[in-house]
């Protein structure tokens, strides 16, 4: 896990209202990260390349893209996904986990229902027609998941 540093007196004055490209809003939260969006992560450290971030906005529940998550390497399962949870574009909570705890819980809970061969179902997909959209619903309480899974996931504000 990064050392990551949030200033909770620039929080509450951030919009993350936007439907997409609110990334560029959320500068000023992660100072020693510049925006880089790639499939896995949407900002990385360039002091430390193997330091990124996955940044993912939450109101209620989440939506994924199974086939990003087959053959994870070991440097993709340390990338931090950070989840801003918000209402009407107010961040209320910030929660961060590493994206393999992240994968191996939705692989073991079987509220989620996740498993390595859905994951490569999707991928499957993906390879064969690569204009292929696919997300899925991860319908969970997030407050629930937060607390049920303390040991993985930090809150940072």
């Amino acid at each position: 896990m990064s050392n990551l540093k949030i200033d909770p007196n620039i929080v509450p004055n951030l919009d993350i209202s936007a439907r997409s490209k609110y990334e560029k809003n959320l500068q000023p939260i992660f100072p020693n990260h510049k925006e880089e969006s790639k499939a896995l992560y949407d900002f990385v450290n360039p002091n430390d390349p193997e330091d990124r971030l996955e940044i993912k906005k939450q109101v209620a529940a989440q939506w994924f893209d199974p086939s990003k998550f087959h053959n994870l390497s070991e440097s993709d399962k340390k990338i931090n996904v950070i989840f801003l949870k918000h209402e009407k574009g107010k961040i209320k909570k910030i929660f961060s986990i590493q994206l393999g705890d992240m994968f191996d819980i939705f692989c073991s809970d079987p509220k989620i229902g996740w498993s390595l061969e859905y994951v490569k179902h999707y991928a499957d997909g993906k390879e064969k027609f690569p204009e292929l959209k696919t997300q899925t619903k991860v319908s969970v309480n997030m407050n629930t998941f937060y607390k049920k899974y303390e040991k993985q996931v930090v809150t940072l504000y």
